[in-house]
């Protein structure tokens, strides 16, 4: 294993890679499953609400420990191990205890524990659940309970020891620039770093009612002409819409002449820290020698 695994705290160009690609690894991807484990709730889709909540805390803790220096190659989709880990880098930073909202009935809140509920969410989210093989049970606090999971674990989605102002523009952190973010963390509660893109546009046009978001211009299901009739939503039937991942477009830059120290330091932290498929990284240092070397890869 590189010196890019489980090191120290980076900084620079470096930092600002890790905290990009991270995001788009990472924390992108759970807050759409965070988004929909609320729109299956709301449903009454109860095994998705599991599976959706179980994949949005697995990301957020991985973002989390990727971004202050600690590899997730070998957690796999292990909750236990990644919150044990959590609590280990986090240290006095951790997300620890589930706190009752002042302003939420005591009836819709009971004294369960976090360590109980990441439990249940991991049983409950299993796989199996989604195939019927597994039993489940709903309490009212639930989605509260993932709420504030969620709220935690996403805002330390930072590098602690990263610098306020040193990264990126921090207009409204004015009062921390040349401080270490956790200070920020440890001083506001609420502060979130990084924008949550909430899917936004109106459902009028589907209907009043969830059975008309499956009978929409469902001609198999149509129930009356008003299904297929009714003008169609642009995001439902996208003319063009192509979106390369990062880590495409960052193999795609791997050109001769290209490669200089800080090009091969990124590869070196996506091999030791993201990368868990053998077949990505072996493709990816292909890519990598072949720009380094001016040498043609080795057919497969």
């Amino acid at each position: 294993m590189s010196d890019t695994a489980n090191a120290g705290p980076v900084w620079g160009e470096m930092a600002h890679f890790i905290s990009v690609f991270s995001h788009q690894f990472f924390v992108a991807p759970a807050d759409q499953n965070y988004y929909l484990a609320r729109f299956a709730r709301l449903a009454g889709l109860h095994e998705e609400f599991w599976w959706q909540g179980l994949q949005a805390i697995e990301k957020y803790l991985k973002a989390g420990l990727v971004m202050n220096g600690r590899s997730v190659k070998t957690f796999g989709h292990d909750i236990q191990a990644l919150y044990a880990a959590h609590r280990e880098v986090f240290a006095d930073m951790a997300f620890t205890a589930l706190e009752k909202p002042a302003d939420l009935a005591d009836d819709l809140w009971n004294s369960a524990s976090l360590a109980s509920f990441l439990r249940r969410v991991e049983w409950q989210g299993n796989p199996n659940t989604r195939y019927g093989l597994i039993s489940y049970s709903n309490r009212p606090e639930d989605v509260f309970v993932l709420d504030q999971v969620v709220f935690e674990l996403r805002r330390r989605t930072i590098g602690l020891d990263w610098i306020v102002g040193e990264l990126w523009p921090e207009p409204d952190l004015q009062l921390y620039l040349g401080q270490p973010y956790r200070e920020v963390l440890s001083t506001e509660p609420g502060r979130q770093f990084r924008e949550f893109n909430v899917p936004k546009g109106s459902l009028s046009h589907v209907g009043a009612d969830f059975s008309d978001v499956f009978h929409s211009w469902y001609r198999a299901f149509r129930r009356a002409p008003a299904d297929t009739e009714k003008p169609l939503l642009r995001r439902f039937v996208p003319r063009t819409d192509i979106k390369n991942n990062y880590l495409h477009i960052f193999y795609s830059s791997l050109e001769v002449g290209k490669i200089d120290d800080s090009t091969a330091e990124k590869v070196r932290w996506l091999c030791d820290n993201i990368l868990s498929s053998r077949p990505m990284v072996q493709e990816l240092m292909k890519k990598f020698e072949a720009a380094r070397t001016g040498r043609p890869p080795d057919p497969m």
